[in-house]
Formats: structure tokens, C-alpha cells, sequence
């Protein structure tokens, strides 16, 4: 990934945008960035690096020139803002407009914080184009004192003196702290055109001897160590839209374990979290700021606390070695996976984030294409630092021209991440994938088939559609030879099972604790069924199994799914649980995020599915160590050893009920197959394992 970065400063230019992007860049190998201030270098870098992607570093001028460089030869380019940026009203119409047009057509826009990115958002930037980059401090330059010093009540701002930063402020809180205080010091650390107003607006407060301003100064740090309190109350200046949008100095005087008080105001909640590493207080209320101050110059534990916790998220989420492998990976290939469920619940969504928590995370990103309304998923992926598409539609009520446009939209996507391969888990995701290869002929496509039911005019269209594809996963042999069945090469097929962690979770309560928050007694004999409300999972057929099983509780495990009519499916269980006189004996849990604790507190775990394209939740009970009893429906008999690992039945209740029977009278028969079990889980089913098959597989398609 070559990178040309256009911007008009940079050191030794000093500033905040400067330091912030010498950062991100200064870093990076030579063939990675070419560095360039004018057009005519950004020109003749162009033509002799041919980079992949343009980098503008401010949105004024350089932004503009960036546009007009992409549209010219025809690469794309990101786009860094930071706030006022985005908020200011000091430009000309046209200006404004040549600004506009260059973050709308950025296929990046870098914010500093939540706040660049709602401003973005707010001028016409799609959510997905913004990627979040916080200043990232040198915590081994910005650290704390070898020693600590004697208590001397300095408070210490570091900023240019402009009406922004709010110097007044501190001033006016100033003149309230002195009389309780009367040995605080104030240090201003910077220098600007509002000096001369400032040290006229000390004397006339009668704050001048305890106030020292320092100017410029070349090396911080002993400031930021030497000081008590770090003071910057930013605000936002409405007339002009001058706004703090981050606030690099906080994370400084936090990286040298310094409590901090701030104005909340723009992006300074990014840099100072409110009780956890400072204060924040209104911007214009000295009477608030002067309370902040006594309150914790009186309380040294609360400054320490507040100073080593900020220290430790510095570290945590402002290292500058993560903040380059982003800039890194802001335009490097990545795999590309769209998802077609909305439930976060789902097996496939499950299996999707177990590779992707298990990744190695130093080949190719991975973005994912989520459908629309399920926030929970989107969050779980931002917190595994995957990035997300949200789709416009969802994939399972789409129409024809809705498929069209989803197979433009990743065509689309293809480019603009730079994708090199798709891993999908559904038909109409593949088709779509298939449309962009024809688009990008390099591109390649994996189809991870979970489950095989498709009517006869379906059936074609896969097996036409899996002409385009280059490899087709199954989880198990029965699911290859399903595969076959249908028309698609051998030679295409690979089998590779679904895994889990689920052995390696700790028991965090015990069974007795689990079943009280059901309402069962300790030594009452429990089975359980673990799955979605849809009717191929047949909770009927489970309340037939309780309904043969006297004084058995049944516990039903899953949330309903309205796409797949689950809400009159739920009540048609309900009643039938009425209807078998049994009601009073089944709890049903809805959706659950204890899984394993409560599969740890069943005797007995059953999957009465109809059909199973593999059945994750066995392998998860076998994983805990629950034995489990399954039909023999679909791929069951690939992940179940009957008599071996576990005990299958007929569809009859029944043959169920017998087994369960057996396993429930026989203690030492179930401890025997949940051990070997175990072990198979721990053989075939690891997730790790699993993981590392599949981006092998990965590698195997992008070796050149």
C-alpha cells in the first residue's frame, strides 16, 4: 500500500495538526508515504510513485486539492477533519462549497472524535466512509515523575492563548479559589494574540502574583509533571464555529498520570471521560470550575485515582504504534462478509464472530456488511475493531431490484475497500458476490453453506451461481455430499466444522446458582433446548418429550425471530405447553447471554431439530461438559457419535423420551459420553483450530 499524503502542516511546522500527523505518518517506511505541501509536488509524486490512495491532511486547502488530484487520476482519496474544520462559518460561499464537496466525495473521512464524526455525518458524510483516529500520546514520553514531588497546588494549562481555550475562565475561577486556597499557582504554558488581554484581565482580578505566564515552551513534560491539576476549560465560540475537537493536551497531562479538569464542550468527552480520568464542567462557569478545583486539590487520593487511571487508558487507547497499523490498514486488502440475518442470536452470526475474534489480525482487514436494526451486532463488531457496512435492505424480504442494487452496492464496496475476497454465508449474498467478480476479476469468493433446502428453480440458480465461486465450505460430510447432490464440483468443496470456546469459558456461578434464577429447585432433574423460535427447530416436539418425562423441568433456551414468523410460532408452543398440561413445568428463558452457565445446569441437552446443517448448540453443550440427545435430522450423526459421545433417537417422542430416560437414571452413562465428548470438542471442534483452517484456506486463494 503506497500512500501520497498532501498537506500544508507538518513539522516543522508546530501546532496540533502537525504533531497529530507526523504521528501517523512519520512512522511509515518510505515506499509506504510520499510526503508533499504543493500541487506541483502532489503532481509530479503522482506520476513517479503512483500511489493507491491520496491522503489529505487538512480539508482546506489540501482537501480540495486532494479532490481535484483523485478525479484527475482516477484514485481515491481520506480525508482528515478535526472539528472546527467542520463547524466554522469563516469561509466565503464558494469556499464553503469547494469544502463541501471534497468530504462528501471522499471515499475516507479521519475524525479525532465522536464529534467529528456526528459533524461529518451531519454535512452529508455516510457513516461508512468515517473512520475514527484518536491523537494518539507517547506514553514513555509523557509519563510521571521519576519521584513525587511535595504537593504544591500548581495548576497548569498548555495552550495557545485564544479565546477557545477559555483562559478567562480559569482566571475568574481563579479569583474564587485564592481565598481558600491562598497557595495555589496557576502556570499558563503558550503564548497568542490574546496575552495582552489575559494578563490585564489577571490584574484586574487581583490573581496577577499567582499566576505565571510562561510562553512557549519547548519541552512540556516537565510541566505537565510538575503540576497538580491539569485546567483547560475549551469552548465553542458560536459566532465564528471555533471548536476544541479533541484537546491533545489532555491526553498529554493523562499520559503523566495528571487529573484533569475540562469544558465540556465539541470533542473534548473523547479526551477526558467525565468521574473515570478528570472532571468535566461547563465551559463558562467559574463558579462550577473554581468548585472542581477545591474538591480535588482537598482530595489527593481522588487525583491520584483520577491520574492513574488516565495514564492507563492513554496506554490502552492512544498508543501511537496502533494508531499507524490503522492508517496502515485504512486502505489495505481486506475480506470482505456479508450477513443475512438481523439476529445476533443466529448460528451463522455466532460462527461469523468466533472467526473473528480468533483471527490473526495482521492478515487483511476484515469488514463486515450488516443488515439494518441489529445495533448489538454492529457494537460486538466495533469492539473486535472490524469495520461495518450497515446494508440499506434486509436480504430475506429483498425484491429483484433490491438485489440489483445489493450487487452494485458490493461491487461498489469491492472498490472501495480494496477487497480481495468474499466470504458469504447466503444465496443472495453470493449472487451478489459472483456480480462483483465479474466486476473485479481478481476478486475471490468463498461460500460457507450451512444448510442445503433450496425449491427446484433455487437450485439452479446455485448451481449457476456456484460457477463463480472458488471454494464452497461445508461443516460436515454430510453437507459435502449434499453439495455434490446439487451440482457443485468436488473439487471446490472443502469441509471444515463449526468451533467453539465454550470449553475454555469459566464457571462463573454454580449449577444451584443458574437454577435459582430460574425458579428450579437444586436437585430437580432438568432438560434443556437451546435455540431460536423457528418452527425446523420444533420446541412442540420437546414439550412432547417433557409431557412423557413426569417431574422433569423443561427449560426452552432462544428469542424469537419475527422475520421467520417466530412470534406466532412462540404462541403455538405456548399453547401447546397449556394444552399438554405441562405449562407449570417449562421456563422459557427468551434470548440469554449465559448460554454456557445455563447448559452447565441441565442434566440433559436435546436438539429436536428437523433438519441441522451441522448443530453448533451440541457441540457447545458436549463443550461444557452436558450430555446431549439429538435427532438424527440432517448433519447431526457427523457431530454426534451415537453411544459414543452422545445418544440419538428417532423423530418419534417417544425413542426421545427413552433416551433422555437413560441418561437421566444412569449418572454414570452420562458422565462417560459428556467426557468423551470433551474430548472430541477438544480434537474437532476447537475454535482456534477451526479459525486457522479457514484463513488457510484464505491464503490458499490469495497466493498469487
Amino acid at each position: 500500500m503506497s500512500i501520497l499524503l498532501i498537506t500544508d502542516e507538518y513539522p516543522p511546522d508546530v501546532g496540533g495538526i502537525a504533531t497529530y500527523l507526523h504521528a501517523l505518518y512519520g512512522d511509515l517506511r518510505r515506499d509506504e508515504v510520499t510526503i508533499v505541501r504543493s500541487f506541483r509536488a502532489a503532481l509530479s509524486a503522482l506520476r513517479r510513485t503512483r500511489p493507491n490512495v491520496i491522503h489529505a491532511g487538512t480539508l482546506m486547502t489540501s482537501g480540495v486539492l486532494a479532490w481535484f488530484l483523485s478525479r484527475v487520476f482516477r484514485v481515491p482519496y481520506a480525508l482528515h477533519v478535526y472539528g472546527t474544520d467542520l463547524t466554522t462559518t469563516r469561509r466565503s460561499w464558494l469556499m464553503q462549497r469547494l469544502a463541501l464537496a471534497a468530504l462528501r466525495r471522499a471515499h475516507r473521512v479521519i475524525v479525532i472524535s465522536d464529534f467529528g464524526s456526528e459533524q461529518a455525518a451531519k454535512l452529508g458524510v455516510e457513516r461508512a466512509r468515517i473512520v475514527k483516529i484518536a491523537p494518539p500520546v507517547d506514553a514513555r514520553r509523557f509519563a510521571p515523575p521519576a519521584e513525587e514531588r511535595a504537593p504544591a497546588r500548581t495548576l497548569l494549562t498548555v495552550a495557545r492563548l485564544v479565546p477557545r481555550k477559555g483562559h478567562d475562565t480559569m482566571l475568574r475561577a481563579l479569583a474564587l479559589v485564592l481565598p481558600k486556597m491562598p497557595d495555589v499557582r496557576y502556570v499558563i504554558a503558550g503564548d497568542g494574540p490574546e496575552r495582552a488581554r489575559l494578563e490585564s484581565l489577571a490584574r484586574d482580578l487581583g490573581v496577577a502574583n499567582a499566576v505565571q505566564f510562561a510562553g512557549t515552551v519547548d519541552d512540556v513534560v516537565p510541566r505537565y509533571q510538575a503540576c497538580n491539576v491539569f485546567v483547560m476549560v475549551s469552548r465553542t465560540i458560536a459566532e465564528s464555529g471555533d471548536v476544541e475537537g479533541f484537546g491533545i493536551a489532555f491526553a498529554e497531562a493523562s499520559a503523566c498520570a495528571k487529573p484533569v479538569i475540562a469544558g465540556s464542550s465539541g470533542g473534548v468527552g473523547d479526551a477526558v471521560i467525565d468521574g473515570v480520568t478528570g472532571v468535566l464542567v461547563p465551559p463558562d462557569d467559574p463558579a462550577a470550575l473554581a468548585d472542581a478545583i477545591l474538591d480535588l486539590l482537598g482530595d489527593p487520593e481522588t487525583c491520584r485515582r483520577l491520574g492513574r487511571q488516565g495514564r492507563e487508558r492513554v496506554m490502552r487507547e492512544l498508543d501511537p504504534a496502533a494508531a499507524v497499523a490503522r492508517i496502515r490498514a485504512l486502505d489495505s486488502p481486506s475480506i470482505l462478509y456479508p450477513t443475512e440475518l438481523a439476529m445476533l442470536q443466529g448460528g451463522s452470526q455466532v460462527s461469523l464472530l468466533t472467526l473473528l475474534e480468533t483471527r490473526d489480525r495482521s492478515f487483511y482487514r476484515r469488514v463486515v456488511v450488516c443488515p439494518p436494526g441489529d445495533d448489538e451486532y454492529v457494537a460486538r463488531l466495533d469492539a473486535l475493531g472490524v469495520r461495518t457496512h450497515v446494508a440499506g435492505t434486509h436480504p430475506r424480504i429483498w425484491r429483484l431490484r433490491d438485489i440489483v442494487a445489493a450487487a452494485r452496492a458490493t461491487a461498489a464496496l469491492v472498490r472501495r475497500e480494496n477487497v480481495k475476497l468474499i466470504h458469504v454465508q447466503a444465496l443472495v449474498a453470493a449472487l451478489a458476490a459472483v456480480y462483483a467478480k465479474k466486476r473485479h476479476p481478481a476478486l475471490r469468493v468463498v461460500l460457507h453453506e450451512r444448510g442445503l433446502k433450496y425449491r427446484a428453480h433455487s437450485r439452479l440458480l446455485f448451481r449457476r451461481v456456484c460457477r463463480g465461486i472458488d471454494r464452497v465450505i461445508a461443516t460436515t460430510e454430510f453437507g459435502r455430499r449434499q453439495l455434490i447432490a446439487y451440482g457443485v464440483a468436488a473439487e471446490k468443496i472443502v469441509v471444515i466444522p463449526n468451533g467453539t470456546d465454550f470449553h475454555r469459558l469459566p464457571a462463573l456461578r454454580t449449577r444451584e446458582e443458574v437454577r435459582r434464577t430460574l425458579g428450579v429447585a437444586p436437585d430437580a432433574r432438568v432438560i434443556g433446548l437451546v435455540a431460536n423460535m423457528v418452527r425446523v427447530k420444533r420446541q412442540e416436539l420437546f414439550l412432547e418429550v417433557v409431557a412423557r418425562l413426569p417431574n422433569v423441568i423443561g427449560v426452552i433456551v432462544g428469542g424469537v425471530m419475527p422475520i421467520l414468523d417466530g412470534e406466532a410460532y412462540e404462541r403455538e408452543v405456548r399453547a401447546r405447553a397449556d394444552a399438554l398440561g405441562i405449562a407449570d413445568r417449562i421456563v422459557f428463558t427468551g434470548p440469554r447471554d449465559d448460554v454456557p452457565e445455563l447448559m452447565r445446569a441441565m442434566d440433559v441437552l436435546l436438539c429436536t431439530s428437523s433438519h441441522e446443517s451441522f448443530g453448533r448448540v451440541l457441540i457447545e453443550a458436549m463443550a461444557v461438559g452436558t450430555p446431549v440427545v439429538a435427532t438424527r435430522a440432517g448433519a447431526i450423526p457427523d457431530v454426534v457419535t451415537d453411544g459414543e459421545t452422545g445418544l440419538l433417537a428417532s423423530d418419534d417422542p417417544a425413542d426421545i423420551a427413552e433416551a433422555v430416560r437413560r441418561l437421566l437414571d444412569d449418572p454414570r452413562l452420562g458422565s462417560r459420553l459428556a467426557a468423551a465428548a470433551l474430548e472430541d470438542v477438544r480434537l474437532r471442534f476447537d475454535t482456534i483450530a477451526v479459525t486457522r483452517c479457514i484463513e488457510d484456506l484464505y491464503r490458499e486463494l490469495l497466493t498469487p
